[in-house]
């Protein structure tokens, strides 16, 4: 009980830190950070904290990542935790990319966007994996990144 709400309480602080720094970096129009790097170590070093993120973010999603996972945390409750450790790193990761950014902001626009646009597929080919036909069901009444204000089969069937 004591190792998951140190755990938990582990988790809030990092996520707080990750937003309270995306708040900060957003404002200050990603020009400012602790990130201070000289050209063109600044290259690498941002994207290395581009990449560090969805690598980690993805590995961690699968089942030698969950293991893994479920093996930081010692003793008997390293699985039950896992959820919560990965959110950790996760919130971490995210700290570290917005505190330590060196200024470039098309860099990091673009890094972050092709992220959140082609992501969501590598998770969709795990979720087909893991529930099939309902999660093709699914994709078919969802629409991927834009929504579909037409109305849909379900509300044409109805009326």
């Amino acid at each position: 009980m004591v190792l998951a709400l140190v755990m938990g309480v582990l988790c809030h602080i990092a996520f707080t830190v990750a937003v309270v720094s995306m708040i900060a970096a957003m404002f200050f129009g990603i020009s400012e950070s602790f990130g201070q790097v000289s050209w063109p170590w600044a290259l690498v070093t941002n994207a290395l904290l581009v990449v560090q993120f969805p690598l980690a973010h993805s590995f961690f999603l699968t089942g030698r990542g969950s293991r893994w996972l479920a093996r930081l945390v010692p003793g008997p409750h390293g699985r039950t935790l896992a959820t919560t450790t990965y959110a950790l790193i996760a919130s971490l990761q995210l700290a570290a990319l917005f505190l330590l950014w060196t200024p470039d902001q098309l860099a990091f626009v673009l890094g972050l966007t092709a992220y959140c646009l082609l992501a969501p597929r590598l998770k969709e080919r795990r979720f087909l994996a893991r529930y099939g036909a309902r999660f093709v069901r699914y994709r078919g009444a969802v629409p991927y990144a834009f929504p579909d204000f037409r109305p849909s089969r379900r509300q044409t069937n109805a009326q």
